[in-house]
């Protein structure tokens, strides 16, 4: 039986697999939607493809106007974006700080902005683009997903099933 890495050793290996997975998300992204350009991206993963500055203090690694609501299905919504990666296949629970959780709660009780966690498994192999969840918090308020503070603060989507579409109309897709 091997050693278990260090907890510094994880905690770096966690943050790497942070880092590669906003850049595949940066790239998807921008790919897929007008006006997501290298402006967006505001934690300081965007060092991977040479951008200056980020601050990964907001709760939030993108910020985007979804101008024709491709995003999240709102025309004009300002949305803040959060990539939660996975080095191989996605498990049904993400972490969540509780800074992106106040965020979260925050851009739920407005009518202008939305916030939305990208999920990016395989980056490790194959990566994907494997969910979007729009507006967590009503998926929390609905039952369909849990927030649990034990142990850190972690998004469980229930049983392992795939949410599709939260009371309110926010949505939580795959993206094929």
């Amino acid at each position: 039986r091997s050693p278990r890495p260090s907890s510094a050793a994880s905690d770096e290996y966690a943050r790497q697999i942070g880092h590669l997975g906003e850049m595949f998300a940066f790239r998807v992204l921008a790919a897929k939607l007008d006006g997501f350009d290298e402006g967006c991206w505001k934690s300081s993963s965007r060092a991977l493809l040479g951008f200056a500055g980020g601050d990964d203090t907001l709760g939030y690694d993108f910020h985007y106007i979804d101008v024709t609501g491709a995003l999240c299905g709102r025309p004009g919504a300002e949305c803040f974006i959060e990539v939660k990666a996975n080095a191989r296949a996605m498990r049904p629970r993400c972490s969540v700080s509780r800074n992106e959780w106040n965020l979260a709660t925050a851009c739920h009780a407005s009518t202008s902005q939305v916030f939305v966690i990208v999920r990016v498994a395989g980056i490790a192999e194959d990566a994907t683009l494997a969910a979007i969840i729009v507006d967590p918090v009503q998926f929390v308020t609905d039952g369909a997903m849990a927030l649990s503070p034990k142990d850190g603060w972690w998004l469980d989507v229930e049983g392992g099933a795939t949410v599709v579409a939260a009371s309110n109309g926010a949505a939580a897709y795959l993206v094929k």
